[in-house]
């Protein structure tokens, strides 16, 4: 708040900082605080709920969306989706032993598993 009164009047920080708490502390009582200068010259209004309000705002935003940022290089993501899949949990050992076999070999596995489904009845 002192830097908001200091802006927006031209005050010194040092003035403005002694009269900050005065006007926090004048929050549950009374929604404006009011200062007068001397001589009834200068009068300073500050809307304690607006500035309330907008002080929550900014800081809801600054702990949600500014995340503090990791430092160095990002690491690099794995460009082979063989190991991506094993990093996830997947067991790929099937995939790599049919790899392994020619296309006609996997063709006859295929019809196989093919004619032992189609022999199976369902029960139930």
């Amino acid at each position: 708040m002192a830097r908001e009164i200091r802006q927006v009047t031209g005050m010194p920080l040092r003035r403005a900082w002694r009269l900050a708490p005065e006007a926090l502390a004048a929050w549950p009582g009374r929604r404006e605080w009011v200062h007068e200068g001397r001589e009834a010259s200068v009068r300073l209004v500050v809307d304690l709920e607006r500035y309330l309000s907008n002080y929550a705002v900014r800081l809801a935003l600054a702990r949600t969306r500014y995340a503090e940022r990791r430092r160095g290089r990002m690491p690099r993501r794995s460009r082979d989706p063989v190991a991506a899949a094993q990093a996830y949990g997947v067991d790929v050992s099937l995939l790599q032993e049919s790899l392994t076999l020619s296309p006609e070999e996997r063709l006859r596995r295929l019809e196989e598993a093919y004619e032992f489904f189609r022999t199976v009845q369902v029960v139930g």
